[in-house]
């Protein structure tokens, strides 16, 4: 040690670098559904997201008032993203038969009905059955889905492609005979010909 440095030094505590990261709020929220496809929403706490983000716990409470706040953030991300597919998917589509065909591939690469996004969404469905004040989420995601579908089918029919997608991507992902591409092909042409 050299003698001119002073002696309140010597036992300071080392500071740490500030990282500069401007993307940690939508970091911690993308780790939060991680943390509750690992752990369910009664396994979620901000103290393990704090864990998983590489956060403290400070930083963490900084943007979110407690893990209510961070979990109705962390699924409106969720449900904006699948909407936000879905939506791509069909407004790449020109013509009708292109959406039909949009909408099949859709249900059969199972863009909604993978593992994690269906454990999510069954999470979701816990949380906001548990605080009905939080129904908006769900309602905005169907309200998302319509609309893409919409653009090709009437309101009426919309609703009722939509309601399938959901539910043959539950059934499928159960079934241990799960429905073929055509035979879901076969389902959507029968709903769209009603129109």
């Amino acid at each position: 040690m050299d003698e001119n440095t002073p002696k309140d030094t010597i036992n300071a505590p080392v500071r740490r670098k500030r990282r500069y990261d401007p993307s940690r709020r939508e970091r911690i929220i993308a780790v939060t559904l991680e943390a509750i496809e690992l752990y369910g929403i009664t396994g979620t706490s901000t103290r393990k997201v704090a864990e998983m983000a590489d956060v403290s716990l400070g930083s963490l409470t900084y943007y979110f008032e407690g893990i209510n706040q961070l979990i109705e953030e962390a699924f409106t991300q969720l449900s904006l993203s699948i909407s936000n597919e879905f939506r791509d998917v069909l407004g790449a589509a020109k013509t009708r038969e292109e959406a039909l065909i949009a909408v099949v591939d859709f249900i059969d690469q199972k863009i909604w009905g993978s593992h994690s996004t269906l454990t999510l969404s069954f999470e979701l469905y816990t949380f906001v059955t548990r605080h009905p004040q939080l129904k908006s989420l769900p309602q905005s995601w169907m309200k998302q889905s319509r609309a893409a579908l919409e653009q090709h089918f009437t309101p009426a029919t919309a609703r009722v492609i939509d309601a399938f997608v959901e539910g043959i991507g539950i059934h499928n992902y159960f079934d241990r005979e799960p429905m073929t591409r055509t035979e879901i092909e076969r389902v959507i042409r029968l709903i769209a010909s009603a129109e």
